[in-house]
């Protein structure tokens, strides 16, 4: 355990919790976000389009920090500090980027480039240390 893990730990949960807390208002107003993201103009069809998009993304993100979280509460990725900085950063940054994309009514092509690198991301690498952990029984990477 590293001298810095009394701080990196409850960093990292307290990302996580952020970038989860704005999945779920993003969830909670998916109508409203969607049709933000469309032209003036736009169909029907388009907003169903656009509805069923972001509640696919919304949902995936949620099971992917849900798997974090496993990984982290277990505690196969609690003292990792290299990746809990990097979790941080990428939970931290999504937070940030989502929260201004709700207040600022951004382009939904935003919530997908924030998808690939702060969800997909880590939870590629959190699978790598679970399976580490609980399969091969090793410490680290």
């Amino acid at each position: 355990m590293s001298p810095y893990s009394n701080n990196l730990i409850p960093a990292r949960f307290l990302s996580l919790i952020a970038h989860m807390t704005i999945l779920i208002i993003i969830w909670w107003s998916l109508e409203e976000s969607s049709r933000n993201c469309l032209r003036h103009d736009h169909e029907e069809n388009d907003l169903i389009d656009q509805i069923r998009r972001m509640k696919w993304g919304v949902s995936v993100a949620l099971a992917f920090i849900l798997i974090e979280f496993l990984g982290f509460l277990s505690g196969c990725s609690m003292f990792h500090a290299s990746y809990a900085i990097l979790n941080i950063g990428c939970h931290g940054f999504a937070a940030v980027v989502l929260s201004l994309s709700l207040l600022q009514s951004y382009s939904c092509s935003l919530y997908w480039w924030v998808f690939g690198i702060c969800s997909i991301l880590p939870v590629f690498i959190e699978t790598i240390i679970i399976f580490n952990c609980l399969v091969l029984k090793k410490e680290s990477i």
